[in-house]
């Protein structure tokens, strides 16, 4: 690979820098607004692979502030745009893309990786993310912009807090199936049960960009808000609820995207005699307010209480006379309602399992199956389990895995 190229960058780390950035192998998971700044600063860097996974498809919306892509673009997907694009910028770079899920990505790119990156818009795939990060032992870069508000934070397993040690984001206070069905307080939770329902009627997840199914949410969703005595649900309710919509400006994304490489480059550099020379430090947290043009970087200290990266098993108190679909609620309460879909397992048996997944037909799971499950919903803890049992919680959404111990009252 030509160093001429790099000419200005190479008189900062030298060649030994460079070779090093050339043969790094980066992840990164979103291809928005931030995705794209970041990707082009990769690329433009050399480093030497980039994977780029992202599911959603280029909208109109999306051109004022996504660079890789035009109008001509619209309709296409954009993990594949952005790697076109990004190898138009440096042809020495391999770029790959992958038109899906994070969740279905092969556990070998994972592996072949050196560096992940979360551009992400939704915190079940920053989870997933983070608990791959820390099983595998992988530094971890995440950020997020909401108009002129933006951060960094960096993630070294079991050195630095972990996306789930110290609960940044901010999480709808009942979120839990049986709780936002049965008690709901926001319009946020009318929309959730209204997917839901639509999920079991439809045997599919409603599709934001429908209008018929925007139609028939917002009936089922009206519908639960009069029973609980809610308003302000409508429309934008529901499609918000959908797509997790924020307001976005391509000026706090490219500050955003340039720290977040700046973070990733310090950590690729470490060993390097440049590192101590340039007095270069490693910041937990960076947050940036655009509205006076102020950052600022915040320690953050490593919760020894967290379920992903210091806990091998979390004690549940419970009464076992309580139903289990009590003690799924207990476990999700505990952990600041961090379960999306959960799966409990008792000696490699299921006995547990969200029942938006029990009707979906593209699961291999036989009636019978589901019949048992649902019969176990209402039999109590004590029938089921013994004192001091220990149980597997998987999260079949984010990855997330916990070992709780039970205790009797």
């Amino acid at each position: 690979m030509s160093q001429e190229r790099y000419d200005r960058q190479v008189r900062i780390w030298g060649t030994k820098g460079q070779q090093i950035i050339n043969e790094c192998a980066i992840l990164i998971v979103g291809a928005g607004g931030t995705g794209c700044e970041i990707i082009k600063n990769l690329t433009l860097l050399g480093f030497g692979e980039i994977h780029i996974v992202d599911l959603d498809m280029i909208e109109i919306s999306n051109l004022n502030r996504q660079f890789f892509f035009q109008d001509d673009d619209v309709g296409k997907y954009k993990a594949e745009v952005a790697a076109e694009k990004a190898k138009i910028l440096n042809p020495a770079v391999k770029l790959s893309y992958y038109n899906k899920k994070i969740q279905n990505i092969s556990h070998d790119i994972f592996l072949s990786c050196d560096y992940f990156i979360s551009a992400l818009d939704n915190i079940a795939a920053r989870l997933y993310l983070n608990q791959k990060a820390v099983d595998l032992n992988k530094p971890l870069l995440d950020c997020g912009t909401e108009g002129f508000l933006g951060h960094v934070q960096v993630v070294i397993p079991r050195k630095t807090p972990c996306l789930v040690c110290q609960d940044l984001w901010v999480h709808p206070e009942m979120n839990f199936k049986c709780t936002y069905a049965i008690n709901p307080r926001t319009p946020l939770d009318c929309a959730l049960e209204a997917r839901d329902k639509f999920y079991i009627q439809k045997n599919r997840l409603p599709d934001p960009d429908n209008e018929k199914d925007i139609k028939i949410l917002l009936q089922l969703a009206e519908e639960h808000a009069r029973k609980f005595h809610i308003i302000g649900v409508n429309t934008e309710t529901i499609k918000d609820s959908l797509k997790g919509t924020v307001e976005s400006i391509i000026t706090t994304n490219s500050i955003i995207g340039s720290v977040l490489v700046n973070e990733l480059l310090k950590l690729v550099l470490m060993d390097l005699d440049i590192y101590t020379k340039l007095e270069l430090k490693i910041i937990d947290f960076f947050q940036f307010q655009g509205t006076s043009e102020t950052g600022w970087s915040i320690p953050l200290k490593r919760n020894e209480n967290c379920p992903v990266c210091s806990l091998d098993q979390i004690n549940i108190l419970v009464d076992e006379k309580s139903p289990l679909i009590q003690l799924m609620q207990k476990i999700n309460e505990k952990i600041n309602n961090l379960i999306e879909m959960p799966l409990m397992i008792k000696d490699n048996v299921i006995v547990y399992r969200e029942k938006i997944h029990l009707n979906d037909h593209n699961l291999p799971i036989k009636d019978t199956e589901v019949k048992r499950l649902i019969e176990l919903e209402t039999r109590s803890i004590g029938d089921i389990f013994k004192q001091y049992d220990s149980i597997l919680i998987k999260d079949e959404s984010t990855g997330l895995k916990l070992k709780i111990k039970l205790q009797f009252k």
